[in-house]
């Protein structure tokens, strides 16, 4: 993946700098000029500035010739979404890397094993698509008619907990199960419509 061409649409287009700069790190660049480059981007998003022009630029970065040799690249707007999708590719490649070195740091060292686990983990979590569902704002149509349909869920597999549950768990949403230990029996409590019930779990799957 060409370095210069992300840090250039980062700086040029604020479409692809809002799917991609949340989502990656200065240290998955492997330029020290892009970096630093970044990490001055970065800097001036925090601070709110939208336009990131050379003039701007120049007041943190001194380099010119990079600046304009990125301001030249020219990506056309109608495959930048093709763009985004190949630099989620890259990223995920880049933090995993980054998880491995971190990984035989912790294997030479001596440190704790588990480590590596969360550092894979948190690699493999690299995702540029954060939507959750709608926007409260602009979806106004689409919103008024999510409220007047039936809710689509996926049934767990287990006849009881789906019959407790309404038919299984609601697509798009994240599910916590928790149970109160009584009498050497675990219990499960679910709200559903308002009514509040207490099932035992070995009872969700006896069936």
């Amino acid at each position: 993946m060409n370095e210069d061409l992300i840090i250039s649409q980062i700086i040029k287009n604020v479409y692809f700098r809002e799917k991609i700069v949340p989502n990656i790190l200065p240290t998955y660049f492997e330029d020290k000029e892009n970096i630093s480059l970044f990490k001055i981007i970065q800097g001036y998003l925090q601070e709110k500035v939208v336009i990131l022009d050379q003039t701007t630029l120049l007041l943190r970065y001194s380099n010119l010739n990079k600046l304009n040799e990125l301001f030249s690249i020219e990506f056309p707007n109608e495959n930048i979404n093709w763009l985004i999708n190949e630099t989620e590719i890259w990223a995920k490649r880049q933090a995993l890397k980054e998880a491995v070195i971190k990984s035989a740091d912790i294997i030479n060292e001596g440190k704790d094993l588990a480590l590596i686990d969360s550092y894979i983990k948190e690699a493999l979590r690299v995702n540029f698509d954060k939507d959750l569902g709608l926007n409260w704002k602009e979806d106004i149509d689409e919103r008024f008619r999510k409220y007047n349909e039936t809710e689509k869920v996926l049934p767990t597999g287990y006849k009881m907990l789906d019959f407790n549950i309404g038919g299984g768990l609601p697509k798009r949403t994240l599910t916590v199960v928790m149970g109160q230990c009584i009498d050497s029996e675990t219990i499960l409590t679910i709200r559903e419509n308002g009514v509040i019930k207490q099932i035992k779990i070995k009872e969700l799957f006896d069936n």
